[in-house]
């Protein structure tokens, strides 16, 4: 008796045991429970919704699963998740009455984990009122058949692609398991690697590859282990021009497992490679005028942070780096200090030297201020003849100390063989938890400078009035 009309009895069995259903445990009699579990196929009765009532042991076996695992588990469990919802589909047209069973092409996710492919048919029972009541599932294990199958429609479709007349930019050819001898080759192949002799072998195939790739292609072809092989190379045609081509093959083995034959092909792709060269070459060309734009849109981005004048950063950028470093003590509590510095009796400097004695003793302090702060410091032009100095990482202590070095002194200027002695006021603003925002921070700092302004007025002493 076959498996099929085995397999058969044993789900119209289980079909007339459910007729005797009568709500009870003991609804299979020992002929039915027999049957059941020696049929050669893997058998599951579920309930209307799917939760496994019955399993055999070919169904234990097929899965992996236990069976008191099982029989807590529902029928769509069991199921590939790529074929789930097809078969909650198929099973939804059963309930809704428009056939009566399922006979198709499933794939299992065992317990380990594993995909296997079951011939399955599902039948519905139904009870007196004609209302569903059980599922008889029968699954023939066809995974050695299913992957066999594949396996074959693989190895055509390779062959058919080898074979495929790609026009005038393939070759094709079959060498004997010996490689002395071509058993077929294409018209793509004689156009490339020139007409074959009768006795034609390998080393036709090797004469037209690139002197320098021939190693490379010899050593690929001629060990094939791997049984299969990919292999880019160079070769010259009949009229001595260059071509790229990239070649795959594989060994064919009788049933013996001897090598039988190999079947190579070689596809043109001197078209790609020349468009890729081209494409990289517009790149680097691209590349180069994206540095220099770059290089240009920095020299005007910098251009822009500086004021023009002193090169100090201008008022923006200062505003900028006082805003980042606020943040940054919110944050961090890090220690920084901001001074403001103006010079003292400047418009008298404007009145009695002019105007351009007035930008020297601007362009002499920014520097004598660059020349002595650090690199981490940001020294900016505020406005008009006042500049800002923030001192990173500096409390008060150390932003005085700065003070009595570098600023205190004052400096002086060289201008049309004059030396003016300059003096600056300065204010300190040291941040604290009380400073909440930069305007405050630069309020602060100017009020402190105003104060030492004020001072060194009230120590200056009267002009003499005249009598």
């Amino acid at each position: 008796m076959s498996i099929a009309l085995l397999a058969q009895l044993a789900v119209a069995l289980l079909w007339y045991a459910s007729r005797r259903i009568n709500h009870s445990e003991d609804w299979l009699d020992e002929l039915l429970l027999h049957s059941f579990e020696n049929s050669p196929m893997a058998v599951m009765v579920t309930d209307a919704n799917g939760e496994l009532l019955r399993v055999n042991q070919r169904l234990v076996d097929f899965l992996g699963y236990s069976r008191s695992q099982l029989q807590q588990m529902n029928w769509q469990q069991l199921l590939h998740h790529s074929d789930s919802d097809k078969s909650q589909a198929q099973i939804e047209q059963i309930l809704a009455g428009h056939f009566t069973e399922i006979r198709t092409n499933t794939r299992f996710k065992t317990k380990a984990g594993v995909t296997k492919w079951g011939r399955l048919q599902l039948l519905l029972v139904r009870d007196e009122r004609r209302q569903p009541h059980y599922f008889v599932v029968n699954i023939e294990d066809i995974s050695s058949q299913f992957e066999a199958m594949q396996s074959q429609r693989l190895w055509e479709h390779k062959f058919e692609q080898l074979l495929l007349p790609w026009q005038d930019r393939s070759a094709s050819w079959i060498l004997a398991a010996n490689q002395k001898q071509l058993v077929f080759y294409c018209h793509g192949f004689k156009r490339l690697f020139g007409q074959p002799q009768s006795n034609a072998s390998l080393e036709h195939i090797l004469a037209a590859v690139h002197p320098q790739d021939r190693p490379k292609v010899e050593q690929v072809l001629t060990k094939s282990a791997a049984h299969h092989w990919d292999v880019q190379f160079r070769l010259f045609d009949p009229d001595n021009n260059l071509h790229y081509m990239v070649a795959r093959g594989t060994e064919v083995r009788d049933q013996f497992n001897q090598i039988e034959s190999y079947i190579g092909g070689a596809y043109d792709i001197t078209e790609q490679v020349t468009q890729k060269q081209q494409l990289n070459e517009s790149l680097l060309r691209l590349k180069s005028s994206l540095t220099q734009l770059k290089n240009a849109y920095q020299q005007l981005n910098a251009s822009s942070r500086r004021d023009p004048l002193t090169g100090l950063s201008n008022r923006m950028a200062l505003y900028e780096a006082l805003q980042t470093e606020h943040k940054r003590y919110q944050r961090h509590r890090t220690d920084a200090c901001l001074l403001f510095i103006d010079v003292n009796d400047f418009k008298q400097i404007n009145d009695q030297h002019g105007h351009l004695a007035g930008d020297k003793v601007l362009t002499s302090l920014a520097q004598h201020l660059l020349q002595h702060s650090r690199e981490t410091d940001t020294v900016g032009r505020y406005g008009g003849d006042e500049i800002a100095l923030l001192l990173r990482g500096a409390n008060l202590a150390q932003a005085q100390q700065f003070h009595q070095g570098v600023i205190a002194c004052g400096i002086t200027v060289e201008f049309d063989q004059q030396q003016l002695p300059i003096t600056l006021a300065c204010g300190f603003a040291e941040l604290n938890p009380q400073i909440d925002s930069v305007e405050q921070w630069l309020a602060v700092a100017d009020d402190s400078m105003y104060q030492d302004k004020h001072r060194h007025k009230q120590s200056q002493p009267l002009p003499e009035q005249s009598v």
